[in-house]
């Protein structure tokens, strides 16, 4: 037997299984017109009822928003622990500086006081930072909630987001 006598049979093969894959998408007309389904957060298989394109759309831009929030905190709380560790150092200089401090000499007194007057203030500084830094904090916290919520793990299609990524 001639190797062209035996792929003779392979393009009926083909075809039926194009007709099987054509059937068995108009069996469900949803998924006909619909790409791959994908989900958000990466969490597991995605559950729940297919996002819009509206709403998958709010979900990419609260997705960067959660991105954002957190980046900046990151930063917050590096500078935060920055200023924390140099409170730290200056305290116990202080601390050195009070055992060797002449007390007989106001000059040395009163450079010692000026000191400790301008550790007071850096945690002056660094006490009212902290209500800012931890509403930030909170806000992160609920934007990624939200995000949990109405979209990790929803599925989406896939279509749809390279749609809202050319713009439409």
């Amino acid at each position: 037997m001639s190797v062209l006598s035996r792929c003779a049979g392979l393009p009926l093969v083909v075809a039926a299984l194009a007709v099987f894959c054509v059937a068995a998408q108009a069996a469900d007309p949803a998924q006909a017109k619909k790409g791959h389904v994908l989900s958000l957060g990466g969490q597991g298989k995605g559950g729940g009822k297919l996002l819009t394109r509206n709403e998958l759309r709010e979900c990419l831009a609260q997705e960067v928003r959660v991105k954002a929030m957190s980046e900046e905190a990151v930063t917050l709380q590096r500078a935060i622990d920055t200023d924390k560790s140099e409170i730290a150092k200056h305290a116990e200089e202080l601390k050195l500086a009070l055992e060797t401090l002449d007390r007989t000499s106001k000059e040395a007194v009163d450079a010692f006081n000026a000191k400790g007057a301008e550790q007071e203030r850096r945690i002056d500084a660094y006490n009212e930072r902290l209500p800012a830094f931890n509403a930030k904090v909170e806000a992160m916290q609920g934007e990624r909630a939200a995000f949990v919520t109405n979209c990790a793990d929803r599925p989406y299609d896939e279509g749809d987001y390279f749609a809202i990524k050319r713009g439409k």
